[in-house]
């Protein structure tokens, strides 16, 4: 980034020149302390892993996304586990349920009907007549 400046011909505009050229200097330094805290960060061993499933995949994961996901994902799978074991509870209630008024259903049939006969018996026998 060299630009053309014009000759310097006292002393003031030195001293501005330096001031500009530390400032200058001041704004790379900083540059480069930034380029080196993200390479340092590149380099960390949760980095690596992320950056390494992102090459394998060609997925771009960012550092919070995969976390959030991870949890997303965790907490789906936790949730669906939950569910299944209570649809299946409520399934055997409700199951147990049924087979409860059946069962009464049946014993009341029974104990209505002439013992021998079955309600339908009685229907073919009219239909006979």
């Amino acid at each position: 980034m060299k630009t053309r400046h014009k000759a310097i011909t006292n002393r003031a505009e030195l001293r501005q020149e330096v001031r500009r050229l530390r400032q200058e200097v001041k704004e790379q330094e900083k540059g480069l302390r930034e380029e080196v805290k993200s390479i340092r960060e590149q380099l960390q061993p949760q980095h690596l892993l992320i950056n390494a499933l992102s090459a394998a995949t060609g997925i771009r994961i960012d550092k919070n996304e995969f976390l959030r996901n991870g949890l997303a994902v965790g907490l789906s799978m936790v949730l669906q586990r939950f569910i299944f074991k209570s649809e299946t509870t409520i399934e055997n209630k409700i199951y147990s349920w049924i087979d409860d008024i059946f069962n009464k259903l049946r014993f009341f049939m029974g104990k209505a009907a002439p013992a021998g006969h079955t309600r339908s018996g009685k229907i073919e026998e009219e239909e006979i007549e």
